[in-house]
């Protein structure tokens, strides 16, 4: 009876750290190989931090968009 207490309490804690913490998502990740450098405000300067940082890390570079909710869209850039 008193495990059975201990579990069914266990299972409310859960069910509620749940509820208030929200649906789980999964962390996003970037492309294989890539890490990413910071974002930028506009598509230009993305490109332009992407051929300035190729001297550095290579030639290779992704600008990413991503619609952030009351900043407009932004470029993430990825360096490979």
């Amino acid at each position: 009876m008193k495990a059975r207490l201990v579990t069914l309490a266990a299972a409310a804690a859960l069910a509620i750290t749940s509820l208030l913490a929200g649906p789980a998502t999964p962390a996003l990740a970037g492309p294989p190989g890539f890490f990413s450098l910071g974002l930028y405000p506009t598509l230009d300067a993305c490109h332009q931090a992407g051929k300035e940082k190729a001297v550095i890390f290579g030639p290779v570079y992704i600008c990413e968009a991503h619609q952030i909710p009351g900043y407009g869209t932004w470029y993430e850039l990825w360096m490979h």
